[in-house]
């Protein structure tokens, strides 16, 4: 049986090797190279190697066949073998263009549309139109004009749900492109102490000839496609900054939702807006780090239900495909993720729904060679219908159409979705108020008894005000009740001030002192959002003990993320000549060797800022391997399982859990809020998914269950080496592995050439014994954290 395939197998790549103007026939294979999810089943229906091509993306046309665009100046087209035939053959073409680097590809409008972001020529989105009805394409005609190139240039295009519009999403390097008619965002208007910020990943959408062009909506990092559901809500993966791994300004890729004139708060700087924030909108899932590339909804699938209604979303570096499961959440959504598909290695590139309803992906880039796997269901389904709209669904629609109607609109006619309980409503209606004329609105937002809507106003008016309206700008602010806020309105409150003093400056005379009188006694707060933010406010105004409030909170922070927040804050400020007492508390409160291990890393900027704030601060010297914590015991599950007992945990503390936590350096890989590491599972919402009971076992014994994200690969070299870590990085000829969590910024480099075979690992990273440091009072108190962190 080995024999056959790995004749079948040459055969086949010969075959692609020879391609030429003419078909060339090659054998489907069947595939055990993934791991996907019960009665789904992979083939092999192309491959190419790298001299001959590295696809980047996908689409289909008319005639059930997938065009692919390689990096360099080259287009296919792929005829799929059918599917459920024996041995069926697939045939690849040359198309008749020499034209390629297409970060995105879509048939529609009787044309071929590709965003040209590699190989040669201007970059954009060029037509090239079918002359004949057969796939037949006319010499490439540049529409629309793209300022960038690259990785993090313009991507992926996708029909509006109308059939009237082209999406088209690009990444952070990416300027915006000229004569644009019309533009959903608005921007904090500027002032003599404010600029505007460069505008960063973008969505646009353009008329099939390209001259009617408007910006959708911006805020992105480096998104590589979008699509839309069967609702005609659309979504995106979008990028994690691997140099901002472990920084407080650092967020993974995440699920995107995107509205019409959203700002998603990616800013490249440690200005990145928080996802509490209210001028921005927050993922409806966090993943983890990786490097996004296609996505797909599977609605045109003959997969399952609960499989057609997913949203298919691929990863690069990690080698890995994600079903998502959305769920309406009033107009937004919320969702969960399982693993479809992996492989070690597995780069892949892009993804969609082929006409015999199986899913098509590629693999390739960066010079990598590619291969195009087909993966469908051992029971064919039928295609689902169109789900009706709800109520909420369609007022977030009829928000959306008024920020380009050109029609006036009242404040009357906002005021109840600005007072509504749904935050993506109340972001779209700020939306439309703010593309009103200022003087239309303003005084009903100063007047407005509501609280919600209130806060939705005058989030408006900090953006949109002039330094004239200063004054009553905090008046207002300052009138809030704090003790009647939420924690949602509190954390609103604290970003208005900050965009007050961003944009106009710090206060002056009484105003400075209206203003200090009302933050002063709130910081430090227990809540650990709020007590970032006031701690940023003060840091302005220096009042007294400031400096010892913030060590404070350095030395009852939750993670080192956390830490650096307020260490960034004494850098920035000047504050590093400290008494003798602070200098010590400092000093026991910062790990040197975990703070060593995050400051190396390849990112330039970043590392020297780092390297700067431990100088500066002179943080004692940490260099090489940090000490061992003294063993306690070597604890056995059923020696800790009666810890998980009501009583017991009844009787912990989760203050001194945290301790804990931080002592055996949890945080470094584990997420708990918006903070920690991300190398392994986020720790949120664990008492809703875990029994203490299952909680100890997964830490006591990390490699009995892996999940698939942070699984690692097992190496076998020619030598007869093995070596384990977790593949971040595949460029041609080489791997970048990850063989530590303790530093996550170090890599090792393996050849190609060196590997004898690539295993998925049964060592999980997360080391053994982790609890063995800590006494029985000690691993209680960590659980009854863990459970609770609040």
């Amino acid at each position: 049986m080995n024999n056959w395939r790995t004749i079948i197998a040459t055969i086949f790549l010969s075959g692609c090797y020879l391609l030429s103007a003419k078909a060339s026939n090659n054998i489907v294979l069947p595939t055990d190279e993934l791991k996907l999810l019960p009665g789904f089943q992979a083939e092999i229906v192309a491959a190419f190697p790298k001299e001959q091509a590295s696809i980047i993306s996908l689409a289909t046309d008319g005639q059930g066949h997938i065009l692919a665009s390689s990096q360099n100046d080259k287009l296919f087209r792929i005829v799929p073998g059918k599917l459920g035939q024996q041995h069926p053959a697939t045939s690849i073409h040359n198309l008749n263009v020499e034209f390629g680097g297409g970060h995105g590809l879509l048939v529609a409008f009787n044309s071929l549309y590709l965003v040209k972001a590699d190989g040669t020529g201007d970059s954009g989105v060029y037509r090239l139109k079918d002359t004949d009805g057969k796939g037949n394409y006319s010499n490439p005609e540049l529409i629309l004009p793209i300022p960038g190139r690259g990785e993090h240039g313009g991507h992926g295009l996708v029909v509006g749900p109308h059939g009237k519009w082209i999406y088209l999403i690009a990444g952070n390097a990416t300027g915006t492109p000229a004569n644009l008619t019309a533009d959903h965002t608005t921007k904090p208007k500027a002032t003599p102490n404010y600029q505007v910020p460069k505008r960063q990943g973008w969505v646009i959408r353009f008329s099939p000839d390209g001259s009617q062009r408007e910006m959708f909506c911006d805020g992105l990092r480096n998104a590589y496609d979008i699509a839309f559901n069967r609702q005609g809500d659309l979504f995106t993966f979008d990028s994690d900054n691997e140099g901002f791994m472990g920084l407080p300004w650092y967020r993974p890729a995440n699920v995107y939702h995107l509205i019409s004139g959203a700002d998603y708060g990616w800013r490249q700087s440690p200005q990145n807006l928080m996802p509490y924030y209210p001028d921005t909108l927050p993922p409806v899932i966090e993943i983890g780090p990786g490097s996004p590339t296609g996505v797909v909804f599977g609605d045109k699938t003959h997969f399952p239900d609960k499989y057609q209604q997913a949203f298919y979303v691929c990863d690069w570096s990690y080698g890995r495909i994600y079903a998502v499961h959305l769920k309406s959440n009033g107009a937004g959504y919320k969702a969960s993720w399982e693993f479809f598909a992996s492989g070690t290695p597995l780069a892949v590139t892009d993804i969609v729904v082929g006409h015999d309803g199986a899913l098509y992906f590629s693999t390739g880039g960066r010079g990598n060679p590619s291969k195009i796997y087909r993966i469908f269901h051992a029971h064919q389904n039928d295609i689902g219908n169109k789900i009706d709209l709800s109520n909420a669904t369609k007022d977030l629609q009829k928000l959306s159409s008024l920020n380009t109607s050109g029609t006036p609109v009242s404040y009357e006619s906002l005021a109840a979705s600005l007072k509504s309980e749904d935050r993506t409503i109340r972001y779209a209606a700020r939306m439309v108020l703010e593309h009103q004329p200022f003087e239309d609105w303003i005084e009903h937002t100063l007047t407005e008894p509501h609280a919600t809507a209130l806060l939705e106003g005058l989030t408006a008016a900090t953006r949109q005000a002039t330094p004239a309206f200063r004054q009553r700008l905090t008046d207002k602010l300052t009138s809030l009740q704090w003790k009647s806020l939420t924690t949602e309105q509190k954390l609103n409150t604290l970003r208005l001030f900050a965009i007050v003093l961003a944009r106009m400056g710090m206060p002056k005379g009484s105003e400075h002192s209206q203003t200090l009188n009302y933050l002063n006694p709130l910081f430090p707060s227990p809540d650990s959002n709020i007590n970032k933010e006031l701690a940023k406010l003060l840091s302005h105004f220096q009042p007294e003990q400031f400096t010892d409030r913030i060590l404070q909170s350095i030395s009852e922070s939750e993670s080192l993320m956390t830490q650096l927040h307020f260490l960034s804050i004494l850098m920035d400020e000047g504050i590093h000549n400290f008494t003798p007492e602070q200098a010590e508390q400092l000093t026991s409160a910062i790990n040197p060797y975990e703070l060593r291990a995050v400051a190396h890393r390849k990112y330039r900027e970043q590392s020297e800022q780092l390297q700067q704030l431990i100088r500066t601060l002179r943080l004692p010297e940490g260099d090489g391997e940090m000490p061992s914590r003294p063993v306690v015991q070597n604890w056995k599950l059923t020696d800790l399982l009666p810890l998980a007992s009501k009583s017991s945990l009844d009787s912990g503390s989760a203050v001194q859990g945290k301790v804990a936590f931080r002592a055996v350096r949890c945080d470094n890989c584990h997420r708990l809020g918006n903070a920690g590491g991300v190398l392994g599972p986020s720790l949120n919402g664990l008492s809703g998914r875990y029994t203490p009971q299952a909680i100890l076992e997964h830490v006591v014994h990390p490699s009995r269950v892996i999940s698939d994200q942070y699984q690692s690969a097992n190496f076998i070299l020619k030598d007869g080496r093995q070596l384990n870590g977790q593949i971040v990085n595949l460029s041609s000829g080489s791997y970048q592995v990850r063989t530590d969590p303790f530093r996550p910024f170090a890599r090792t480099t393996i050849r190609t050439q060196d590997v004898e075979e690539v295993l998925p690992s049964k060592v999980s990273l997360m080391p053994s014994g982790l609890l063995d440091s800590l006494s029985k009072e000690e691993i209680r108190d960590l659980l009854v954290y863990l459970l609770d962190p609040e």
